[in-house]
Formats: structure tokens, sequence, C-alpha cells
């Protein structure tokens, strides 16, 4: 899917859905895992996954493996609760997903051209955000250097997500 259809996409399936989710996605999508630790080990990873499964209220996203674009996706920690995975496996694939050759050669020149897609989206009334409002958050996002960001207060509450980003070439290797 393209950057303006995965947009599209997850509006239809999470409604709710705020400006800074879509750009986390869109992040997401750039940099892949990358940016939620620095340097892990293995074990760092299990414990962090171990820890967050035990907190983990129901997820209410509804699917198990969701496409964010560029050949990424959210790989819901619902399935190793469900005996579908891991903890080892999947802290190795969120691991291996780290490696640099899966993140975008240019990653700003990319983010940029994603963050103006959506832009114009909401320019066009295609996304029910404010423009001005959102054009302001836009350029103070871009002005911060595209940094990593959380879910909106109102995604967590309402869909209550506990993933992990992986490339999708590690999928497979979820299996048991």
């Amino acid at each position: 899917m393209t950057n303006k259809e995965q947009i599209l996409y997850h509006q239809n399936k999470y409604p709710n859905m705020l400006l800074q989710d879509h750009v986390k996605r869109i992040h997401q999508m750039i940099f892949g895992p990358a940016h939620a630790h620095s340097q892990p080990s293995l074990d760092k990873v299990k414990q962090y996954m171990t820890s967050e499964l035990y907190e983990m209220k129901v997820n209410e996203c509804g699917d198990d493996i969701i496409e964010i674009g560029h050949d990424f996706v959210r790989v819901d920690l619902g399935l190793v609760l469900k005996g579908e995975t891991t903890i080892e496996l999947l802290s190795q694939a969120f691991l291996s997903s780290m490696n640099p050759e899966h993140i975008e050669k240019e990653p700003v020149s990319v983010m940029d051209h994603a963050l103006k897609e959506l832009e114009h989206m909401i320019e066009l009334g295609v996304l029910p955000y404010d423009l001005d409002q959102s054009i302001s958050w836009l350029n103070q996002y871009r002005s911060l250097g595209y940094p990593a960001i959380h879910h909106s207060d109102t995604y967590r509450d309402l869909y209550h997500p506990h993933y992990r980003v992986i490339h999708s070439e590690y999928l497979p290797d979820l299996k048991k």
C-alpha cells in the first residue's frame, strides 16, 4: 500500500486517531523500530516485553499483524499470550528489524514527503483535522527534527496498543 492508502486504511480502522498517531505510524514506517532502543541486548528486549505482557490490557486494535508501510508491520504482543509465537522469537525479530539495511536511505526526505501527503489530505478534507492547527503541529514536529513520538492518549485509551514494529522479512520466524 502507498502511504496515502495506509493513512486512509488506518483512519478508517481507527476513526479516533489523532494527527500524532498518523505521524507515529509514518515515523515507524520510515525508521522502523530503531528509535525504541539504542544498542539493546536480547535480554533487555525480552525483559521489557515480559514486563509489558504482564501489564497488558485487552488489545482493541483487532488485528494481530498490521501493515504500516515500507515492509514494516506492527506485531501484537497478544500473539505471545495466544501461544502463536514466543517472547524469544518476537524479541529476536524486533532486534533484527533494527538492522540499518531496513531503514530508508534518506529518511528525512522520505519523512518530509510523507508528512506533506498527510498535510495535503487534511487540506482536501479527507482527514478530520483542523488545517491550521495541523500545519502548526507538523511544522513544530519538523522543527524538532522528526523525533519518535508516542501514541496520543486517545489512541492508547481506546485501542490499548501493545506491539512491536518488525520488518516483514522476519514474520515467518515468528511461528513456533
